[in-house]
């Protein structure tokens, strides 16, 4: 019974470990998307900001395909105060 028992333990440890890296492996991923994402925008704003217009983009699943949404706004920088 008690070889079954630290067998059992093990199994479970390990099945532990294994989703325990996967699931920060998958925050890591996640992480490098959203920086990715602010990078492109950045430069895509750099553009548009001559027409007065800036991109942004509302999610509502956390870069789930089906809940991004692209907002164009319109943005005039003249009454903007210089620091």
């Amino acid at each position: 019974m008690w070889v079954k028992l630290k067998v059992r333990r093990k199994t479970f440890f390990s099945f532990f470990l294994f989703f325990n890296s996967v699931f920060h492996n998958l925050c890591d991923v996640l992480s490098q998307l959203n920086k990715q994402l602010e990078r492109c925008l950045s430069s895509i704003n750099a553009g548009l900001l001559k027409h007065k217009i800036i991109l942004g983009v509302d999610d509502r699943g956390k870069l789930s395909c089906h809940k991004v949404n692209l907002c164009f706004i319109y943005f005039d920088p003249q009454e903007c105060i210089v620091s």
